[in-house]
Protein backbone atom coordinates (compact mmCIF):
# COMPACT_ATOMS: atom_id res chain seq x y z
CA UNK A 1 0.00 0.00 0.00
CA UNK A 2 2.98 2.66 0.62
CA UNK A 3 4.85 1.78 -2.23
CA UNK A 4 2.84 4.19 -4.66
CA UNK A 5 3.55 6.70 -1.47
CA UNK A 6 7.20 5.67 -1.52
CA UNK A 7 7.34 6.20 -5.81
CA UNK A 8 5.82 9.87 -5.38
CA UNK A 9 8.60 11.13 -3.45
CA UNK A 10 11.47 12.93 -5.26
CA UNK A 11 15.05 11.26 -5.61
CA UNK A 12 16.30 13.39 -2.68
CA UNK A 13 13.59 13.14 -0.32
CA UNK A 14 13.26 8.46 -1.87
CA UNK A 15 17.00 8.98 -0.70
CA UNK A 16 16.18 10.09 2.55
CA UNK A 17 13.50 7.72 3.36
CA UNK A 18 15.69 4.57 2.36
CA UNK A 19 18.29 5.82 4.72
CA UNK A 20 15.56 6.49 7.48
CA UNK A 21 14.29 3.04 6.73
CA UNK A 22 17.70 1.58 6.81
CA UNK A 23 19.38 2.88 9.52
CA UNK A 24 16.75 4.01 11.61
CA UNK A 25 16.89 7.52 11.62
CA UNK A 26 19.11 10.53 9.74
CA UNK A 27 20.53 13.45 10.89
CA UNK A 28 21.67 16.83 9.26
CA UNK A 29 25.22 15.35 9.25
CA UNK A 30 24.32 12.49 8.02
CA UNK A 31 22.49 13.90 5.11
CA UNK A 32 25.42 16.25 4.24
CA UNK A 33 28.27 13.32 4.63
CA UNK A 34 26.30 10.31 2.77
CA UNK A 35 24.20 12.72 0.31
CA UNK A 36 25.76 16.47 0.05
CA UNK A 37 22.25 17.10 1.18
CA UNK A 38 22.35 20.45 3.49
CA UNK A 39 20.34 20.31 7.11
CA UNK A 40 17.46 23.32 5.38
CA UNK A 41 17.06 20.81 2.23
CA UNK A 42 16.42 17.63 4.71
CA UNK A 43 14.10 19.81 6.85
CA UNK A 44 11.99 20.44 3.35
CA UNK A 45 12.65 16.52 2.19
CA UNK A 46 11.17 15.72 5.26
CA UNK A 47 8.08 17.69 4.84
CA UNK A 48 7.73 16.16 1.81
CA UNK A 49 8.24 12.84 3.36
CA UNK A 50 5.19 13.41 5.79
CA UNK A 51 3.05 15.05 2.87
CA UNK A 52 3.08 11.62 1.14
CA UNK A 53 1.54 10.71 5.02
CA UNK A 54 4.31 8.88 6.47
CA UNK A 55 4.62 9.93 10.06
CA UNK A 56 8.01 11.41 10.76
CA UNK A 57 9.37 11.26 14.20
CA UNK A 58 11.60 14.32 15.27
CA UNK A 59 14.00 13.66 17.79
CA UNK A 60 16.45 16.54 19.03
CA UNK A 61 19.76 15.42 21.09
CA UNK A 62 22.48 18.08 22.44
CA UNK A 63 25.92 16.32 20.80
CA UNK A 64 27.94 14.53 23.58
CA UNK A 65 31.17 16.45 22.63
CA UNK A 66 30.44 20.08 21.71
CA UNK A 67 26.73 20.43 23.18
CA UNK A 68 25.30 21.97 20.26
CA UNK A 69 21.58 20.94 19.48
CA UNK A 70 20.62 18.75 16.42
CA UNK A 71 17.54 16.72 14.90
CA UNK A 72 17.11 13.03 14.38
CA UNK A 73 14.23 11.60 11.87
CA UNK A 74 12.82 8.82 11.62
CA UNK A 75 9.79 7.38 9.77
CA UNK A 76 6.92 5.38 11.80
CA UNK A 77 4.89 3.96 9.44
CA UNK A 78 2.35 5.49 7.29
CA UNK A 79 -0.93 7.12 8.41
CA UNK A 80 -3.04 4.40 6.44
CA UNK A 81 -1.30 2.17 8.40
CA UNK A 82 -2.56 3.85 11.55
CA UNK A 83 -6.03 4.23 10.31
CA UNK A 84 -6.03 0.80 8.93
CA UNK A 85 -5.52 -0.64 13.16
CA UNK A 86 -8.38 1.73 13.92
CA UNK A 87 -6.33 4.65 15.37
CA UNK A 88 -6.55 8.44 14.62
CA UNK A 89 -3.99 9.93 12.00
CA UNK A 90 -1.54 11.65 13.73
CA UNK A 91 -1.58 10.85 17.06
CA UNK A 92 1.56 9.36 18.68
CA UNK A 93 3.94 11.88 19.06
CA UNK A 94 4.10 12.44 15.04
CA UNK A 95 3.62 15.89 13.42
CA UNK A 96 0.18 15.73 11.32
CA UNK A 97 1.25 15.20 8.01
CA UNK A 98 -0.79 16.70 5.02
CA UNK A 99 -2.04 13.50 3.76
CA UNK A 100 -3.83 12.92 7.16
CA UNK A 101 -5.50 16.22 6.42
CA UNK A 102 -6.69 15.49 2.74
CA UNK A 103 -7.25 11.91 2.00
CA UNK A 104 -4.10 11.42 0.03
CA UNK A 105 -4.52 14.62 -2.07
CA UNK A 106 -3.26 18.39 -2.02
CA UNK A 107 -4.61 21.31 -0.52
CA UNK A 108 -5.68 23.69 -2.83
CA UNK A 109 -6.94 26.95 -3.31
CA UNK A 110 -10.10 27.35 -2.55
CA UNK A 111 -10.16 25.10 0.49
CA UNK A 112 -11.00 25.79 3.97
CA UNK A 113 -8.86 25.19 6.37
CA UNK A 114 -8.24 25.37 10.38
CA UNK A 115 -5.14 26.26 12.07
CA UNK A 116 -3.67 23.92 13.96
CA UNK A 117 -0.26 24.94 14.64
CA UNK A 118 0.63 28.23 14.32
CA UNK A 119 0.87 30.37 17.40
CA UNK A 120 -1.03 33.44 17.17
CA UNK A 121 -4.18 32.04 15.15
CA UNK A 122 -4.31 28.58 16.22
CA UNK A 123 -8.33 27.70 15.67
CA UNK A 124 -9.19 30.29 13.15
CA UNK A 125 -10.83 29.21 10.04
CA UNK A 126 -8.94 30.54 6.72
CA UNK A 127 -9.18 29.99 3.06
CA UNK A 128 -6.45 28.84 0.72
CA UNK A 129 -5.67 31.43 -1.86
CA UNK A 130 -2.20 30.19 -3.22
CA UNK A 131 -0.55 26.94 -3.26
CA UNK A 132 2.57 26.22 -4.70
CA UNK A 133 3.75 23.07 -3.20
CA UNK A 134 7.64 23.54 -4.37
CA UNK A 135 8.49 26.47 -1.61
CA UNK A 136 9.21 25.68 2.01
CA UNK A 137 5.84 27.29 2.91
CA UNK A 138 3.56 26.21 0.50
CA UNK A 139 0.27 27.48 1.26
CA UNK A 140 -1.08 30.99 0.91
CA UNK A 141 -4.12 31.48 3.77
CA UNK A 142 -6.23 34.08 4.23
CA UNK A 143 -7.82 34.47 7.52
CA UNK A 144 -10.45 36.78 8.23
CA UNK A 145 -10.01 39.02 10.61
CA UNK A 146 -6.26 38.04 11.40
CA UNK A 147 -3.52 40.80 11.01
CA UNK A 148 -0.07 39.30 9.53
CA UNK A 149 3.09 41.13 9.04
CA UNK A 150 1.86 40.73 5.33
CA UNK A 151 -1.54 42.86 5.82
CA UNK A 152 -5.15 41.61 5.54
CA UNK A 153 -4.81 38.35 7.28
CA UNK A 154 -2.55 36.82 4.81
CA UNK A 155 -0.39 34.20 5.85
CA UNK A 156 2.26 31.92 4.62
CA UNK A 157 2.41 28.54 5.93
CA UNK A 158 3.65 24.66 5.87
CA UNK A 159 0.78 21.95 5.01
CA UNK A 160 1.24 20.53 8.20
CA UNK A 161 0.12 23.91 10.17
CA UNK A 162 -3.62 23.34 8.91
CA UNK A 163 -6.46 20.93 9.14
CA UNK A 164 -9.09 20.49 6.08
CA UNK A 165 -12.58 21.87 6.70
CA UNK A 166 -15.36 19.95 5.76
Amino acid sequence: MTTAYILALSPQARKIYDHMKSAGSISAREAMADYGITSATLARRVCDIEEQGFLVERETRDHPIHKRRYTRYSVRGHETDRTAAGKKPGVGGAATAPAQVSGARRLKAGDRVVVTNHPSIRGLVGVIEAANYHLPYPLGVRVPGAHSGYGNGHYLMRVSEVERVA
